[in-house]
């Protein structure tokens, strides 16, 4: 039936697979994709696609990265024959990560980055003229390269030189910590290897995270979650901040005034959130002893939200938490 408007393709496609044309085929069983990559006709190159099933295993939609991939083609028809002899739909999602390869060619962060080390001035500056610089920025607006001029800054101590503690100081500092580590908020705010490591992972930006199940879980699904929302939706861009180091990008915006984010866990894709959010605490809203809906403060999403909030200078957000057995739909105002 998806070909039925134009059965050459669909020769074209059977073709394509008897000859071996077909790369590779995947199929993600959870998320109902079939993903193919299909040589042309001259194996030159290959193209990929995506077919999106049903609820009942039928054709949705799919795109191939060909010319004419918005429509229907050849290689999505040659996928399909693959598939049709390859996979069945009670298949189990599979994948295969190769080990990396050994190296001993260690590179520097320069040679990495390809990092070039410029001077404005061939001279040296003068102590005077780096202090009135670093006065002159100390009064503008914060910016994401004020770090630069942390090699200018002097600390609070030179671990380069010998500093001889009195035993009134090592007290002092013992003292200190044993009254931190018996803080009830020590666990909260501990500044932990994990933490270090998201900070890093989010300043570079080098990650990408789209080939992630539960990533595409949420592609895949985020348009039925906004269908559960009963108000139009204005679709957005990116609000920079004025320093230009923050940026949000919502989903939406509801009467001006609210932005809309939509939420497809893929951890609760087989539970109804009635039931899961009274036994798992630990997500961005959970169902307390008294039946009510409350606020986990301590949840990321509970942050993306509120900078979101800010940084689009609205009033509030309709969070949307979508899955197949249900939704719903919480009112965030701003903090």
């Amino acid at each position: 039936l998806f070909f039925s408007n134009d059965h050459s393709l669909l020769e074209r496609g059977e073709n394509s697979y008897q000859s071996g044309h077909v790369k590779r085929i995947d199929f993600d069983a959870d998320l109902k994709i079939i993903r193919g990559n299909v040589f042309a006709s001259m194996k030159s190159k290959s193209y990929e696609n995506e077919i999106y099933l049903n609820g009942n295993f039928q054709i949705e939609r799919a795109t191939c990265k060909c010319l004419r991939g918005l429509h229907i083609c050849n290689h999505i028809a040659a996928t399909l024959f693959a598939a049709h002899y390859d996979i069945s739909k009670t298949d189990v999602s599979c994948s295969w990560v190769p080990a990396p390869k050994e190296t001993s060619d260690v590179k520097t962060l320069d040679d990495t980055f390809n990092i070039c080390h410029k001077r404005v001035t061939n001279r040296n500056l003068y102590d005077y003229e780096l202090d009135n610089l670093i006065q002159k920025l100390s009064h503008i607006p914060p910016v994401g390269f004020r770090w630069i001029l942390r090699s200018f800054l002097q600390p609070v101590l030179d671990g380069s030189k010998n500093t001889i503690f009195e035993t009134i100081d090592v007290k002092r500092i013992l003292q200190s910590e044993q009254f931190t580590l018996s803080s009830d908020k020590w666990d909260s705010f501990k500044v932990t290897k994990e933490i270090v490591n998201s900070v890093m992972t989010l300043t570079i930006g080098q990650t990408d995270l789209r080939h992630l199940r539960a990533i595409q879980w949420g592609i895949t699904h985020e348009t039925e979650g906004v269908h559960t929302i009963k108000k139009p939706i204005k679709p957005c861009g990116f609000f920079l901040s004025e320093c230009g180091v923050l940026g949000a990008s919502p989903d939406g915006i509801v009467d001006d005034d609210f932005i809309v984010e939509i939420k497809c866990p893929y951890k609760f894709r087989h539970l109804k959130l009635t039931e899961a959010l009274r036994d798992d605490r630990s997500y961005v809203f959970y169902y307390n002893d008294m039946g009510q809906l409350s606020v986990n403060k301590m949840h990321p999403y509970y942050h993306q939200v509120q900078g979101q909030i800010y940084l689009s200078k609205r009033k509030g957000c309709y969070l949307c938490v979508w899955t197949p057995k249900g939704d719903l739909l919480f009112n965030f105002e701003r903090y």
